[in-house]
C-alpha cells in the first residue's frame, strides 16, 4: 500500500501544532506540476538565450557595417584627393605646354628629365605650418609656429623687403610675369636685388602668442589670381 507523509508544523506553543498530511496522489500531481514548471522556465531561458544570441549578432553586425563604412569613407576621400592632384597635374601641364607631366624636381638644373618648373609658385611659403585658408581676395592665410622657416614660393629677384620688429614683407618676381607677396609675422632674411631660387629659406616665422599669421598673394601679369590653381606640393 502507498503511503503519503504528515507535515508537523511545530510553534512555541505546544499545543498550537498543526499536522499536514499529503496523499500519494497529491504528491505526485506535486511533483507533475513542478516537471511542468521546470520545463516552462528551460523554455523561457531557451528562448531569451536565442534573442541575446541574436541581438549580439546584430550588434556584431552593426559594429562592421560601420568599421566599413568609415573605410568606404576614406577611400572615397582618397578619391577625391587624387582627382585633385591629377585636375593640378593638367593645369601644370597646360601652363608647361607639355602633355604629360611625369614628376617634380625643384631646385635641380642638371636634370633633364623634367621640366624646369622653379618659376611656377608651385608650393605653400611654408613647410610647415597648422592651418590655411583661400579667401575671397584670392589670398592664402597661414597660421604657423614660432620659428618655422618662410620659403619662396617661386624663383626670381627681391625686388621689396621691409620689417618693422614685428611684421615683415617680401616681394619676388621672376621673367615669366609672375610675382608673390608674402606678408605677415616672419622676419626677412634676404635683401632688395638677391637672385633666390625656389623653396630657398626668405625669411623666418616670430611671434610670443605662439601662432604666426602670414598671407601669400601671387600676381600673374599684375594680376592678382588664386594661389591654389598653381600649388602641387607643400607642407599641407
Amino acid at each position: 500500500m502507498r503511503k503519503g507523509i504528515t507535515i508537523i508544523i511545530a510553534h512555541d506553543d505546544p499545543k498550537n501544532i498543526k499536522q499536514i498530511r499529503l496523499s500519494y496522489r497529491t504528491l505526485k500531481i506535486l511533483k507533475v506540476f513542478a516537471l511542468l514548471f521546470a520545463g516552462f522556465i528551460i523554455f523561457l531561458i531557451s528562448i531569451y538565450g536565442k534573442v541575446y544570441v541574436r541581438a549580439a549578432k546584430l550588434a556584431l553586425i552593426q559594429k562592421r557595417n560601420a568599421y566599413l563604412e568609415a573605410r568606404y569613407r576614406q577611400v572615397k576621400k582618397l578619391e577625391e584627393e587624387i582627382s585633385l592632384l591629377k585636375e593640378k597635374n593638367r593645369r601644370l601641364a597646360n601652363l608647361l605646354g607639355v602633355d604629360v607631366v611625369k614628376g617634380i624636381v625643384l631646385n635641380k638644373r642638371d636634370t633633364s628629365d623634367y621640366p624646369d618648373i622653379s618659376y611656377i609658385p608651385a608650393l605653400y611659403p611654408c613647410e610647415e605650418f597648422v592651418a590655411s585658408a583661400l579667401t575671397r581676395d584670392n589670398e592664402i592665410k597661414i597660421k604657423a609656429l614660432p620659428n618655422v622657416s618662410v620659403i619662396s614660393p617661386v624663383s626670381g629677384e627681391v625686388v621689396d623687403v621691409s620689417y618693422n620688429g614685428k611684421e615683415g614683407v617680401v616681394k619676388v618676381e621672376n621673367k615669366k610675369g609672375v610675382k608673390v607677396i608674402l606678408k605677415g609675422k616672419f622676419e626677412p632674411v634676404v635683401n632688395v636685388g638677391s637672385t633666390i631660387h625656389q623653396k630657398e629659406t626668405i625669411g623666418i616665422t616670430r611671434g610670443s602668442d605662439g601662432i604666426c599669421e602670414l598671407s601669400y598673394e601671387v600676381y600673374l601679369n599684375d594680376h592678382k589670381v588664386n594661389p591654389e590653381r598653381f600649388i602641387i606640393m607643400g607642407g599641407k
